[in-house]
């Protein structure tokens, strides 16, 4: 499976009573054992009791397959991450991942994490978003939406002391859980400026959880008899995705260490 069929294959659109957002597979291998996990958002799955996903399934046939999945009870079996300003969240999939051989799936390990690599990249470096912007996929194929950008600010740097950093990139509603990668197909240039052409580069750098936004000052009325300025105040988006940082998914792997019985 190559790099972008493994992207593809990993996410999943979440469809809630309240919202649509993305999750994708991860699954924490410990001792031996595999745990799977659906990773979103916290706010995405906030104050909802259900929720479900569509699966593609493997078919020797034309017409593609597909399977609902539903996670009922989503408050009391999900795990919040240990820290309450981290908006992440695992939700079990084991269920779904019993008719694993059956699913055209992928997902990712803790093997994918990794720290010191993602330390030694640039600051600016192009990534893909995959996810369901907007709540958009193509349904008859169940496939997710790719989207292009850039780091805005170093991807291995805490960004005002938290493990998050900024992508250029317009981030919409459906967009939240979607993980964020670096891609370079072709070959890169490293930050000692050795190049690297026709070497594949992959990285999985984090999860977008958040656009950010700016506060914006609006005129709306003045009174010339009255020596003062109406304004009102709203909120512009302005192409900055919030993303957090992959090595706190690592949270969740000590909480299932954790795990009474474990």
């Amino acid at each position: 499976m190559d790099r972008i069929e493994k992207m593809t294959k990993s996410v999943v659109r979440i469809v809630t009573e309240k919202s649509i957002g993305t999750g994708f597979f991860f699954v924490f291998q410990i001792g031996g054992d595999n745990y799977p996990f659906i990773i979103t958002n916290k706010h995405v799955v906030e104050n909802c009791n259900s929720m479900q996903v569509v699966v593609s399934k493997k078919s020797e046939m034309d017409n593609p397959e597909t399977e609902i999945f539903r996670f009922d009870g989503i408050k009391s079996i999900k795990l919040d991450h240990s820290k309450h300003n981290v908006d992440l969240c695992a939700i079990p999939a084991i269920d779904l991942f019993k008719t694993y051989y059956e699913l055209d799936i992928s997902y990712l390990t803790q093997s994918d994490i990794r720290i010191n690599e993602i330390k030694d990249l640039n600051f600016v470096e192009d990534i893909l978003m995959v996810g369901y912007p907007r709540g958009v996929i193509d349904e008859y194929n169940n496939l997710p939406v790719f989207r292009k950008g850039i780091t805005a600010t170093h991807p291995g740097i805490k960004f005002n002391n938290q493990k998050i950093f900024l992508i250029d990139m317009t981030i919409t509603n459906g967009s939240s859980g979607s993980p964020v990668y670096l891609y370079n197909p072709n070959g890169y240039t490293d930050r000692l400026g050795n190049s690297f052409l026709g070497r594949e580069r992959f990285l999985f750098l984090g999860i977008n959880s958040a656009d950010h936004i700016m506060k914006n000052k609006s005129y709306i009325y003045k009174d010339n008899n009255i020596d003062n300025t109406s304004y009102g105040v709203s909120e512009i988006g302005i192409n900055l995705g919030v993303i957090i940082h992959a090595e706190e998914l690592l949270d969740f792997e000590e909480q299932i260490k954790n795990m009474e019985g474990f």
